[in-house]
């Protein structure tokens, strides 16, 4: 028979049996062995048989009650409950009065029976203690309310039913506190078992899919147990101080989460089962805290077992089982001891305990080393933590150096986790606290994210070295916001173990181990961080009076222009237009008891020139908010200082931070996810002091310029008003403080000196954009700029104005200006600096532009330059100081030496690093021809002059070619974007102009200066153009789908559910969804559990056509079940978006819940080293086929048949063993008896 979905056998008693016994009320089954057994009579024959079941027939017939739902109430209409429950029909609330009641209730209809006051207040004691308290046979009953005292058998018994709710009952002193006997789907919450003899809760047999919440097990002598019952739920029950086990579990597919298991005589938790979920529950001071017993398949994750007096987790007999984020500490014998097991993966543990773990079996011990935060808090995953580890971690990333032994046998953990005293995150904030937070201090800073190594190098670039001796964070301090390659700045030490740091005067950037800090991925030590100083900056805005309330309020731009093009909408002004629900820009009324940074002015309104700080808010007047932005791989978090004020009161404040990260104008949802980067973040600042606060992680938008909001109010912003594109900025709050900035973040070197507001001039048209942001593939394409100033003669501005017009437009465009290298910053090691700069930076489908501007020195000149009398065969271009003065050249051999740093890429995939098929080179001289040389021009740059062997004048190229990088209908080719190309195309038609123009002019300088006329010829621009191109990155990618056909509803779905021997089909698919790459090589492997048999009629489908029979290549049969196989080369390519599937028969054999996984792999055919996978599960739950619809009749006629005094009837040879036996009879019985109560006789 079958029992909840689980199969059971009974044994063939012969029909003498059933006659001499027939003791057992099928309403009601119980099992002896603990259980009571209840007997209706003795019965003599098959004819008293008969008749008593055809008296139950009528009487059930007779008297079945027919009403509406109505509450009775106990004792005001019935005087005891069982009286009540009697009395009341199907879907009545029998609610109970406060009392003691001393009966037995029996409920075999669905009731609801509630106490009107609670279990402190209403107490059914047993009348018959050899009876259940209550008595549940029907579905659907809730009994809530109740003290259940008593019973040598059960406070409340549910026996072979299903949804019944049972809440907020106290059973103590009774055999069993709750019993649940072949029932299924039930709830049980807030219940308490106290001091019961046997089970606090007891789900056995076959009592499965149940659930148990926040109930109460302690001081019994086991607190639940689920026996024989699988697929249970079991969350934030509590079970203390019970006599045997906690907690103990078996059969399969049981979920265990969040309970607390103390202080028990054997195991806090047993777990017996398999494929079941263990997670986040506590197992302390018990003799073992979790065991895990001949079991498999189970994940255990983030336990707590401590203080217990044995094992804190103990693995017996067990296979394939996953712990990890489990804390086993303070355990007298081992934190973990494995016996007798195998194939187990443990990892991302914490043992601390004397004797941390013994494993004779063969077991893993960490996973390869990952990026992800682990149990310690490092930056890996990999191993566990060994409180005695005696390893070392020279390179700081948190993983031991040397495998961990375990006792017991040879398991390794071969990458146990270690910590730093010092983090790096401590680090920064040592760094902010002490070194950056001051008004005026530097700019910015970077880091690597792993401290350097005894033995390590530091080099600055004029040769003073600094040898590390200890574990050591090293930071480099930018102290002026220009290139980095020539002015003061700070080198930072901080030991890693006690904290101690000094700080060194430096002049030059750092070189460690011979390489540049920037090349990080070279280096070794882990990740550059970069840390940005915002910086305040004046808004120029017409203030006006308004009448409008004094406080504090924003900045950023509302009904002005925000970026080029773009005006701000930020809800600022009191009367704003730019806000949701008409709320007012976002202000404070009461500044100055909490505040960022350590002062804050009062303003009548935003645009108010009258306010008492003198000038309008617009303008940072208290100039203090210290703020950084900390980035590492686009992820970034705020530093600043909170101050609060003695007199304020000791409260929690709260920091919210907006950034217009799409440069739409507003705060609001963006394609790169809302704008409220942090949302009511906690802020605890004791009165009278000054804190540095680091907020929470958050995603940093695409651009490197955005007008950011920071509030800090003793209110949080009620983010449900807004919905999900999050606070739009605006709001009056009582008190705190706004404080807005204009965020403008470059990479290597940091923030340029630039025009801020907005970026360039805007007297000017907006650039046009200098290229797609996308390739035809979908990779990003950059555009980085280097500008190269050499310098003016003195007395002279003319260079200094061409690279100011270049800087302004490739700004305004967003390119990411790598450097601009003017006077006393333009030595060739610094432009060499910054092309190495570039090359980290830069990918083979990017593009750079190079400007160089300055004097050029004809082919052959005699200079004294670096000493007298040398010669430039080929020319060059001046590279002067401040003062005018020529200190160096850059030759076209220099330029060469520079460009040969990227190299070009074609054929190569668009995002290889390090490399770049589109390098402009934009030479603004006299004698720019020098530069026409095959060594500087090739493949994959573009080489452009302003002349070729005669003077440029008056940087006319570069107020041409500027002019028209803006200019729309400089787009020849009509894509939206003006391109280098085009732009010296429309930049040579103002030379032409000049030409015509000045050719008298021109004459009579080379005659006042000696100069041949050849050199005051017609200026000629040039361009050599090479490009290549680049290939789309080679990103394969496989999706596979595993489904099952849906006979009901004639669909394809994820889950089942079949009878025994069913046939099912299923579907496993293949869709390339990867970009511009086809795959190939494709293999399917499906993975049948034993339950399942392959029963052939395998078919292929491309593009959902169907191709034609398609068997597999293989069939194994492994541990627990098939292994099929199709290798699918012979369909060739799948292009992107294009599909195959396999589909084939299966019959089912078991019951139970099979999950099916097929597994799918696929080389990228471009590189076919690059192989892709994904696998998919569908689930079948089969069932016993529903037995037939048996009446008290045919067990009647069936037993007849079994004794010989009727004809054999197939129908009721249930077997099909060609014979109706007593087996037979007591199946139908069964049966029938659920349909159809039996009356007790006598």
């Amino acid at each position: 028979m079958s029992l909840c979905g689980i199969d059971t056998e009974l044994d063939d008693q012969g029909v003498s049996g059933i006659i001499e016994s027939f003791i057992y009320t099928f309403s009601k089954r119980k099992k002896t062995g603990g259980s009571k057994v209840r007997m209706i009579g003795r019965i003599e024959n098959r004819k008293t048989i008969a008749v008593a079941l055809m008296v139950a027939i009528s009487l059930f017939v007779a008297f079945a009650p027919v009403a509406s739902a109505a509450e009775i109430h106990v004792p005001d209409d019935h005087a005891t409950i069982h009286q009540a429950v009697d009395a009341a029909g199907v879907g009545d609330t029998v609610i109970v009065r406060d009392g003691t009641y001393i009966e037995n209730v029996d409920v075999g209809k669905r009731l609801t029976i509630r106490s009107e006051n609670g279990s402190a207040s209403t107490t059914v004691r047993a009348l018959d203690t050899g009876d259940d308290v209550f008595d549940v046979t029907a579905d659907s009953v809730n009994i809530t309310g109740f003290a259940i005292v008593g019973s040598s058998y059960a406070g409340i018994y549910l026996g072979g039913v299903k949804h019944c709710n049972i809440s907020r009952n106290s059973a103590s002193k009774n055999g069993y506190g709750f019993h649940l006997h072949s029932s299924c789907y039930n709830r049980l919450t807030d219940n308490t078992a106290e001091k019961n003899t046997d089970y606090g809760f007891f789900l056995f047999p076959y009592s499965d899919r149940n659930v148990l919440t926040n109930n109460t097990a302690n001081k019994n002598n086991c607190g639940i147990s689920l026996s024989w019952s699988r697929n249970n739920t079991l969350i934030e029950n509590t079970v203390n101080d019970n006599r045997w086990r906690g907690i103990d579990s078996s059969i399969a597919s049981d979920t265990l989460i969040n309970n607390i298991a103390n202080n028990n005589g054997d195991a806090g938790i047993a777990v017996f089962s398999s494929d079941s979920i263990i997670r986040g529950n506590i197992a302390n001071g018990n003799r073992d805290g979790i065991i895990v017993f001949s079991c498999k398949n189970n994940t255990i994750t983030e336990n707590t077992a401590s203080n217990n007096t044995l094992f804190g987790i103990y693995l017996f007999n067990a296979s394939n089982n996953t712990l990890t984020r489990n804390t086993a500490s303070a355990n007298t014998n081992y934190g973990i001891r494995v016996c007798f097991s195998r194939d187990n993966l443990i990892y991302n543990n914490c043992f601390n305990n004397t004797l941390n773990a013994y494993d004779d079996g063969i077991n893993t011990w960490n996973i390869t080393k990952t990026t992800g935060t682990n149990i310690i808090g490092g930056h890996y995953l990999g191993g566990n933590y060994w409180s005695d580890y005696a390893g070392g971690d020279l390179d700081c990333d948190g993983i031991g150096d040397t495998p961990y032994n375990i006792q017991g046998g040879t398991n390794r953990d071969y990458l146990p986790l270690s910590w730093l005293s010092i983090t790096k995150e401590m680090a920064i904030r040592t760094m902010i606290e002490d070194i950056l937070s001051s008004a005026s201090g530097p700019i910015g800073a970077y880091m690597l994210s792993e401290p350097l190594q005894p033995g390590d190098v530091i080099s600055s670039e004029i040769g003073q070295g600094y040898v590390i001796n200890a574990t050591t964070w090293f930071i480099f301090i930018n102290d002026g916001p220009y290139a980095i390659f020539a002015h003061p700045v700070w080198y930072l030490f901080i030991d890693a173990e006690t904290g101690a740091y000094t700080l060194v005067d430096e002049s030059w950037p750092p070189m460690i181990n011979n390489v540049s800090m920037w090349d990080a991925k070279t280096l070794g030590r882990g990740e550059l961080i970069e840390i940005y100083s915002i910086l305040s900056t004046p808004v120029p805005i017409t203030g006006k009076k308004q009448a409008v309330p004094s406080g504090d309020y924003g900045d950023a731009p509302d009904g002005v222009e925000a970026y080029y093009g773009v005006d701000g909408r930020f809800p600022t002004l009191f009367h704003t237009n730019s806000s949701k629900f008409g709320r007012p820009g976002a202000h404070t009324l009461s500044p100055g008891q909490e505040m960022l940074g350590v002062n804050v002015s009062t303003e009548t309104g935003a645009t108010d020139p009258d306010d008492p700080d003198g000038v309008s808010n617009m303008v940072d007047a208290d100039s203090d908010e210290r703020m950084f932005v900390i980035i590492e791989n686009r992820t970034a978090k705020l530093a600043f200082n909170v101050t609060v004020t003695a007199s304020a009161p000791d409260a929690t404040r709260y920091v919210n931070v907006l950034i217009d990260f799409d440069q739409s104008g507003n705060w609001s949802g963006s394609a790169n996810g809302t704008e409220w980067a942090v949302a009511n973040m906690d802020v605890n600042v004791s009165p009278g002091t000054t804190e540095t606060i680091i907020t929470q992680n958050f995603s940093w938008g695409p651009d490197d310029v955005a007008w950011m909001r920071v509030s800090l109010t003793r209110e949080q912003v009620d983010g449900g008003l807004f919905g999900a594109d999050g606070w739009d900025g605006s709001g009056e709050f009582k008190f705190g403080e706004i404080e807005d900035f204009l965020v403008f973040l470059t990479d290597c070197p940091p923030t340029p000196d630039f025009d801020p507001w907005p970026p360039g001039n805007k007297t000017l048209k907006k650039p046009q954009k200098p290229g797609p942001e996308k390739g035809p593939c979908g990779y990003d394409i950059n555009y980085y700029a280097i500008i190269i100033n050499g310098g003016d003669h003195r007395g002279s501005n003319l260079m200094q104005k061409s690279g100011e017009r270049i800087k302004a437009v490739l700004s305004g465009q967003m390119y990411t200006l790598i450097a601009d290298l003017g006077p006393g910053d333009n030595s060739k090691a610094a432009i060499n600096d910054a092309f190495n700069c570039l090359k980290r930076n830069v990918n083979c489908g990017d593009h750079v532009l190079v400007y160089i501007g300055g004097h050029g020195l004809y082919p052959n000149t005699s200079t004294n330059i670096p000493h007298r009398g040398t010669v430039y065969p080929n020319g060059g271009v001046a590279l002067k100081d401040k003062k005018g003065k020529t200190k160096e050249y850059l030759t076209p051999a220099n330029l060469s030496d520079l460009l040969g740093i990227i190299e070009a890429c074609p054929g190569d995939a668009c995002n290889e690093s390090r490399k770049c098929c589109h390098v402009a080179v934009v030479i603004e001289s006299c004698y720019a021809g020098n530069f026409n040389d095959s060594s500087v021009t090739g493949q994959g740059r573009l080489i452009l002059g302003s002349g070729s062997d005669q003077c440029s004048w008056g940087g006319f190229y570069t107020a041409g070619f500027e002019n028209d990088l803006r200019n729309r209908d400089a787009d020849l080719d009509g894509d939206g974007a003006v391109s280098i190309s085009e732009a010296h195309e429309s930049a040579k038609d103002k030379i032409d102009k000049w030409n015509e123009n000045s050719r008298n002019y021109r004459r009579e300088v080379c005659r006042r200066h000696d100069k041949p006329p050849s050199r005051c010829a017609d200026q000629k621009p040039w361009i050599n153009a090479s490009p290549c191109n680049c290939i789309c990155p080679c990103a394969p990618g496989i999706s596979a789908r595993k489904l099952v056909w849906d006979d009901e509803n004639n669909w394809w779905v994820d889950e089942i559910d079949a009878f025994e021997g069913q046939l099912v089909r299923f579907g496993c698919q293949a869709v390339n969804n990867g970009k511009c790459r086809n795959v190939t090589n494709i293999t399917m492997v499906d993975y049948l559990p034993y339950c399942l048999k392959y029963s052939n009629n395998a078919t292929i489908h491309r593009n959902g056509e169907e191709i034609g029979p398609r068997e597999p290549d293989w069939i194994e049969q492994g541990e627990f079940g098939s292994v099929i196989g199709w290798d699918l080369r012979e369909m060739g390519e799948l292009a992107p978006e294009e599909s195959i599937a396999i589909r084939y028969d299966a019959t089912t054999i078991y019951l139970g819940e099979n999950i099916n996984i097929v597994n799918v792999s696929a080389r990228c055919t471009y590189d076919q080293s690059v192989i892709v996978y994904d696998d998919d599960s569908a689930t079948i739950s089969v069932f016993p086929e529903e037995p037939p619809a048996f009446t008290l009749a045919d067990a009647v006629i069936t037993l007849e048949i079994a004794v010989g005094s009727r004809e054999y009837d197939p129908a009721l040879d249930l077997n099909s063993d060609g014979r109706v036996t007593s087996l037979d009879a007591l199946m139908i019985l069964q049966a029938a008896s659920e349909r159809e109560p039996v009356v007790e006789i006598g």
